[in-house]
């Protein structure tokens, strides 16, 4: 029986090969919105790496560590700052193999006890609320879940492109 951390390990790697497929070919258009009021590719990735505020991997670490912060949850926010705006795609590149690194690095030395028992405060903007979450939960929902979610909306608006 495949372990729940082996699990999202594959996750990772298949999350990774996924982001790869969707970023190629996307140079010339990665600033693009379908309509205002809408994200582009780049305000997807970054919410998408920065979603807990610092990233996932950080929270997850902190929460294993056994010295976690408050990890903020900023509901709706792109998290682009004039430097990530002007990184190109290689950078990007770069910015998403650190996240996904981390997470690795924290998952690889995590039982699943650790996962299950470790926890930190979370901050949801949303509704002002603070609620304790675990490793696992974080990782289901806020890297799992969340990025699936992101990563079809990346891959809609690179079919909506012609793209695909």
């Amino acid at each position: 029986m495949t372990s729940q951390k082996a699990t999202y390990l594959e996750t990772i790697d298949s999350y990774e090969k996924e982001l790869e497929r969707l970023l190629d070919g996307i140079d010339y258009c990665f600033d693009w919105r379908p309509e205002d009021g809408e994200w582009s590719a780049r305000e997807v990735i970054y919410h998408m790496l920065h979603s807990p505020v610092g990233g996932v991997h950080n929270a997850v670490k902190g929460m294993l560590s056994g010295q976690p912060d408050v990890v903020n949850l900023i509901a709706d926010e792109t998290h682009l700052t004039p430097e990530r705006q002007e990184r190109d795609l290689d950078g990007v590149r770069q910015d998403i193999a650190e996240v996904l690194s981390g997470l690795r690095e924290a998952l690889a030395s995590a039982s699943e006890e650790d996962l299950d028992n470790a926890d930190a405060p979370v901050y949801l903007s949303r509704t002002g609320a603070t609620e304790p979450r675990t490793a696992r939960t974080m990782v289901d929902r806020i890297f799992v879940n969340h990025w699936k979610s992101h990563l079809e909306q990346i891959a809609a608006l690179r079919e909506s492109l012609g793209l695909d």
